[in-house]
This record gives C-alpha cells, sequence and structure tokens, in this order.
C-alpha cells in the first residue's frame, strides 16, 4: 500500500507524461501556438529568400543591361572617332605593318623615305646633328660665394639674372 505523498506523486507524473504525449502529437493550446509561430517563421524566411532571389536575378539583368550598354556605346564611340579622324587615306599604316612590309617586298625598297616639308627627314636630322656634335661646350667656373652672400635674397637675385 502507497502512502498519499507517494501516490500523489505518481499521479503527478502520469499527468505530465500525458501531458507531454499530448504536446509532442500537437493536441494541447500551447503545442497549437508554437506550431502557428512555426509556420510562421517558415512562410517568412521563404518570402525573405525569395526576395533575396528576385533582388540578385535584378543586379544581374541590370549589370547584363550596363555591360551591353557599354559595349554599344563603345562601339558608338569607336565609330564617331573614326569619323573624327578622318577616311581611310589619312590613316597611313605604320612602319612595321604587314602592308608596307609587302609593298617593300614588292619595290625592292627596305624604308621609304619620310618627307617633310619637301626636304627628306633624313637631311633634316643629318644636318642638325652635324651642327650640334661641331659645336664646342664651354664650361663656366661657378663663382666662390661665402655663406653670408648665400643667405642673402639679393644674391639669389642676382645670381638668377646671370642665367
Amino acid at each position: 500500500e502507497l502512502t498519499r505523498k507517494q501516490r500523489e506523486e505518481l499521479e503527478r507524473n502520469a499527468a505530465r507524461r500525458r501531458y507531454e504525449e499530448l504536446h509532442k502529437a500537437g493536441k494541447t493550446d500551447e503545442a497549437k501556438a508554437d506550431l502557428a509561430r512555426l509556420e510562421e517563421v517558415k512562410k517568412r524566411r521563404e518570402e525573405a529568400a525569395k526576395k533575396k532571389e528576385e533582388e540578385k536575378a535584378k543586379v544581374q539583368t541590370k549589370e547584363a543591361d550596363v555591360k551591353k550598354s557599354r559595349e554599344g556605346n563603345r562601339a558608338g564611340l569607336m565609330g564617331e572617332l573614326k569619323e573624327i579622324m578622318g577616311s581611310e587615306p589619312s590613316r597611313m599604316p605604320g612602319s612595321r605593318s604587314s602592308t608596307t612590309k609587302k609593298k617593300e617586298e614588292a619595290t625592292g625598297e627596305t624604308g621609304a623615305k619620310k618627307i617633310i616639308n619637301g626636304v627628306d627627314e633624313s637631311d633634316v636630322y643629318n644636318s642638325y646633328a652635324d651642327t650640334v656634335s661641331t659645336k664646342k661646350v664651354e664650361h663656366v667656373d661657378k663663382p666662390q660665394v661665402s655663406s653670408a652672400m648665400e643667405k642673402n635674397i639679393q644674391s639669389c637675385r642676382a645670381a638668377e639674372d646671370d642665367f
């Protein structure tokens, strides 16, 4: 035979177990409220995830549009620059281009002479080089300057006038 305290203890334990089982099954008011809150949280998270994906998709499409417009703008700008810079004859190929090399091979010339203002470029530079190389460079000794004179502003101005 059990005492009253032991019997009450067993009844409390049995009641607690029954409540836990009903709670797990979702039949209690508390369990129903918890499940409802859980559903709301799931919905909010799903909506947030969808919104994030939509934002990401919008950003990607926007970036793609910007990239396409840049490419279109770039092509347009390149066309404008070509028009501004001149027509085909004004864009002479350089000395290292393949068309120039083909012309040189065909004509037998190894380097076309460049004419500046009606004079051959090599003659202009040769005459300049001859005059420069024949000039004598005179070395001018610097005058001795005392330390007191160095600090004087007038001496600096006078030194500037010498140049």
